[in-house]
């Protein structure tokens, strides 16, 4: 089975697009090739996700997680020297936030 990069970056967009948490993305890099399953990924540093929840209070209790900062009412920001630290901590900021939906 092979897949091609467009298919792959058109599947990953669906896919966050599932999320009740808006998030903005920046094409920052592109998929080099793939093979069994996994396309790796060129991208740049540092890092920076910036996550818009639909409460206020979801980013509240976001922000709270060390290294976040508070961009305005519902939106907050992180950035990172090192990608899977980054997308760890965005996961974890949308699933803190999810938690006071």
């Amino acid at each position: 089975m092979s897949f091609r990069p467009e298919e792959v970056s058109a599947i990953l967009a669906q896919e966050l697009e599932r999320y009740e948490a808006k998030l903005e993305t920046k094409s920052v890099g592109s998929v080099l090739s793939v093979g069994d399953g996994i396309a790796p990924l060129a991208h740049s540093l540092p890092v920076t996700f910036r996550i818009t929840f639909r409460y206020t209070v979801m980013a509240e209790v976001a922000a709270w997680m060390p290294g976040v900062q508070r961009v305005d009412g519902l939106t907050v920001e992180y950035t990172d020297d090192d990608y899977l630290r980054a997308f760890h901590c965005a996961r974890g900021l949308i699933v803190l936030g999810g938690v006071y939906a």
